[in-house]
Parts: C-alpha cells; sequence; structure tokens
C-alpha cells in the first residue's frame, strides 16, 4: 500500500501508479462503497483565484444533498454562495454575491443563479436555465457516472494514498484526453464520496477546488428539495435541444 501523506495537490509524485489495474481496482472498490448509500448530505466550500471583472478570487460555501431513487434514478441539489472579491484601483476592494442552485433528477438538470442586479436587471438577477443532463453537466461526489466520464475522457494515474480533513483517501490524477490541463480528485476509502478535487491550469496552477466536509450519510431528506422555485414571471431558458 501506498504511503499516506499529507494533501499536497500542486505536487505531481514520481511514484505515481500508472498501471491500469490498480485504478480499475480502486473504482470498482470506490463505486461499490458509493452504492451502498441511499442518500448524502455536506457541507461545500470551493475556492475560484479569479474573479469576473477584474483581479481577485472568488470563494464560495454551500450545500451538497444526493438522494438515490430507484435503480438508475437519483435527485442531486448543490447550493453555493459566492463572495465575489475584485482587487481594483488604488488597493480598494469591491465585493458582490452571487447564489447558484443546481438540481438534477437524472434526466435534466435545472439551474437557478442569482447574480447583482445591475448585472441582470430583470426577476431581481435571477437567470434560469435547463438542459440535458450528462456527468459533465454539474459537479458529482461519487457513483458510477461520474466514474464513467473520468474512464471515458480522461487519462488516469493512481496516486501514493493521502489524508484529506480526516479521511484517508484513494488520490486518482485525470487528464484530458486532447487538452493540456489535469484534475486531481480524492476519494474517501469507506464511502466512495469525492471529499475534494483540484483542476490545475496547464500552468499547474490550482484554478478551481472543491471540498466537502461534514458529510452525513443516509440521513433523511424531503422531496421538496430537489424542485426550484422560480420568482414570478421567470421562466427557464431552455438549452435541452444544444446538446448540452
Amino acid at each position: 500500500m501506498p504511503p499516506t501523506t499529507e494533501a499536497k495537490p500542486g505536487a505531481r509524485s514520481p511514484l505515481a501508479r500508472k498501471d491500469a489495474a490498480a485504478v480499475k481496482e480502486a473504482i470498482a472498490t470506490l463505486t461499490d462503497r458509493w452504492s451502498q448509500h441511499e442518500s448524502v448530505t455536506a457541507t461545500v466550500t470551493t475556492l475560484l483565484p479569479t474573479a469576473f471583472g477584474g483581479e481577485g478570487v472568488t470563494r464560495g460555501k454551500g450545500s451538497y444533498s444526493y438522494r438515490k431513487k430507484g435503480k438508475r434514478e437519483f435527485g442531486i441539489r448543490h447550493y453555493t454562495e459566492n463572495n465575489v472579491v475584485v482587487e481594483e484601483e488604488e488597493g480598494r476592494k469591491l465585493v458582490t454575491k452571487e447564489r447558484i442552485w443546481f438540481v438534477t433528477d437524472g434526466k435534466l438538470i435545472h439551474s437557478l443563479i442569482q447574480e447583482h442586479e445591475q448585472l441582470v436587471p430583470e426577476h431581481g438577477g435571477f437567470v434560469a436555465k435547463k438542459w440535458r443532463y450528462s456527468p459533465q453537466g454539474m459537479i458529482l461526489i461519487g457513483g458510477r457516472d461520474l466514474f464513467k466520464d473520468l474512464r471515458d475522457n480522461y487519462r488516469l494515474a493512481l496516486l501514493p494514498d493521502e489524508t484529506v480533513e480526516g479521511h484517508e483517501v484513494y488520490v486518482i490524477e485525470a487528464t484530458p484526453r486532447e487538452q493540456n490541463w489535469r484534475a486531481v480528485h480524492y476519494f474517501d476509502k469507506q464511502t466512495g464520496v469525492r471529499v475534494k478535487f483540484v483542476e490545475f491550469d496547464n500552468g499547474n496552477e490550482a484554478a478551481f477546488t472543491f471540498t466537502l466536509s461534514d458529510i452525513k450519510l443516509n440521513p433523511e431528506i424531503d422531496e421538496g428539495l430537489f424542485k426550484l422555485e422560480l420568482p414570478e414571471g421567470l421562466e427557464y431558458e431552455d438549452l435541452t435541444d444544444e446538446g448540452r
């Protein structure tokens, strides 16, 4: 078994085990562990080292809920509230907030975004869209669809085990087959939950970080959580015919 170390997501390890058998074994274990959950909830934190409109940083915090509905049906709700800090001239900072909801039933994804009313003056800054579900269409934290996407579209390498937020994790590096960037995914060995992932740009700088905490397995979740209530007069922009 590879040694357990504290997570250093920006570092490549010379001990990377790139053999397909090791990756396949880890994915099989994680898929089995995930399949034992009827529901999962967690707190989400995100970090994007850029800000729309200028130099700055975007920090997000929110929630994630998953509930199994059948053999192939499920419900997911992902909510994030972002603080966008833009560095302006003479050391001034402009802080704005945006709220983002994603909900899927495994067939369609519905999104609702509330931005600053100066950017979107109608409907209180809200924008709503819907499109066909795909694993690339929203962030997944475990399961067959996530691993199918990784296997089909990335070159995978199993790195040495690490510890993230007290979780012993498998570490899987994923490099797109046709692009020059990479991501590192951290999966809890005991639960199969992806507790963290970091995307790196082609300069090997962290471009997006997603982390889960306060993870609860098999909690009761109300069915109504997986339905979005739109502001009066707002309708979804329908993107279902655009192959998304």
